[in-house]
């Protein structure tokens, strides 16, 4: 039987102490939404239950991780099944179901996404370095096979729905109808930067581990696709990356799928901050929760008996919050992630669940492309966990440098108890922001790390050994 997942205690004096209910209730269900590996199925390792009857994604395990990952106790990653069920072709699987198969006959056959990065971002709070060498040896087999076996003449990448769940399918649609066609023949501008930040996370996993000429390498594929795909997917007139069809023509749908660009690294400066303007444009991506999939001036944006087509999800909404933080606008990024939580708390506490995805435009649960409402999923638990701590405390770490960033944007006290941290715990609580001055934060760890406390402008680094401190920031 699974390990109980206990998570870090957390408390917010004031009003908004009601951000805090999707994170006590995600912390509360997840347990029950466990598969046990070999308890009257095929799997090779404990699961997460996914939205689906019968089956669970990668795309699902990958966000998964980065709220388990916080995990003081449990399981700590959901990509576990993934790399256990590594497939004979070489590839780990984008979709298992239950007997812990890969998609048989007559599916596309499609690697992982973002499996690299889940990797990555776990083991910059967890640093364990034997975790990091054994998915990183997995990895770099995945890769070659993406590099072999999906990477078109082209140079970029087409997507599958089977590995990329859209949150609208407009992009690809005729006439309100979805064309097979341009779903397979067109490059996409989300599975193409999602194989350069994968090559970018397996780069930075070697240089951890000092494998320098495959760090080299992964370097260089992501290189030579990101300048493919600047050349080909960028529209200087709209100022947007588009997909592309076979003739190289742009499907001209704006979506939060092209914001991969920005996270991957691939949109130089000047494009990311010309593209994530539409971010905080209330015509476009800016709705009443942020953000919708879909932009707000396309025909498409809310279909037969007005149901929306785009919505807002915790994942994409994941990829708008680390594109702000990417261009130096954490606080933006961070009063989204409040508004988020916000308007999710209310829902919650209206109808006792949370929701995969939201209507843009009313705080209601929006319905699935199965009819579904992905109610208490836990996708949806664990990244209510990651967005509460990665973004509304602030927390961001990086275990290779042993540095915990904090960002003290809550101008009210608050804490946060037992966050593991290289291999060891942290404690952090911050009193009240004053009218003018400086603010006292308490830290208690168990082993040396450093801290950089940010508060407003000011940054400050403190190198703290073991046991109780005081800083002052």
């Amino acid at each position: 039987m699974a390990q109980a997942f206990q998570f870090p205690e957390v408390s917010i004096q004031g009003d908004r102490a009601r951000l805090l209910k999707p994170y006590q209730h995600a912390c509360h269900s997840l347990n029950s939404l466990i598969y046990t590996a070999g308890s009257g199925n095929g799997l090779k390792a404990d699961a997460l239950v996914g939205d689906a009857k019968g089956r669970i994604d990668a795309w699902d395990a990958a966000f998964a991780t980065l709220g388990l990952r916080w995990a003081r106790s449990g399981q700590t990653s959901a990509t576990d099944a993934f790399l256990a069920a590594f497939d004979d072709d070489g590839f780990i699987p984008a979709r298992l179901a239950l007997d812990g198969k890969s998609p048989g006959e007559g599916l596309q056959r499609v690697a992982a996404p973002l499996t690299a990065f889940a990797e990555w971002e776990l083991f910059k709070l967890r640093g364990d370095a034997k975790r990091l060498a054994e998915a990183l040896n997995l990895l770099e087999v995945d890769f070659d096979f993406r590099e072999g076996k999906l990477r078109r003449k082209s140079g970029l990448f087409g997507g599958s729905e089977l590995a990329y769940p859209l949150g609208c399918f407009t992009r690809f649609s005729v006439g309100g109808k979805a064309v097979p066609s341009l779903i397979t023949g067109a490059d996409w501008v989300d599975a193409t930067a999602l194989h350069v930040l994968n090559a970018r996370c397996l780069a930075e996993m070697a240089r951890a581990l000092e494998r320098k000429e495959l760090a080299g390498r992964f370097e260089y594929a992501s290189i030579d696709i990101a300048a493919k795909m600047n050349a080909r997917m960028w529209d200087e007139k709209e100022g947007w990356y588009f997909d592309v069809n076979e003739h190289g023509e742009y499907l001209p749908v704006k979506s939060l799928a092209s914001f991969w660009a920005v996270v991957s690294g691939v949109a130089p400066l000047a494009r990311a901050e010309r593209q994530s303007t539409a971010l905080s444009d209330v015509t476009r991506f800016e709705r009443m929760h942020p953000y919708c999939t879909l932009a707000a001036s396309e025909k498409g944006y809310r279909g037969e008996g007005d149901r929306p087509v785009g919505v807002t999800r915790s994942d994409f909404n994941i990829v708008c919050y680390e594109t702000l933080y990417a261009l130096g606008r954490a606080a933006q990024a961070d009063l989204g992630a409040e508004d988020h939580l916000a308007r999710v708390a209310r829902i919650l506490s209206d109808s006792g669940e949370l929701y995969t995805a939201y209507d843009p435009d009313a705080d209601i649960p929006a319905p699935l492309a199965d009819g579904g409402s992905g109610a208490n999923s836990s996708l949806t638990a664990a990244l209510a966990i990651n967005i509460t701590l990665s973004y509304l405390f602030g927390l961001r770490p990086h275990a290779a440098r042993k540095e915990l960033e904090v960002n003290l944007r809550l101008k009210d006290r608050h804490s946060v108890e037992g966050v593991p941290f290289c291999g060891g715990s942290v404690s952090i609580d911050a009193g009240a922001q004053p009218m003018k001055g400086r603010r006292t934060v308490e830290v208690m760890c168990d082993m040396p790390f450093r801290l950089k406390a940010r508060s407003g402008e000011r940054m400050q680094t403190f190198d703290l050994t073991p046991g109780s401190h005081t800083v002052t920031v």
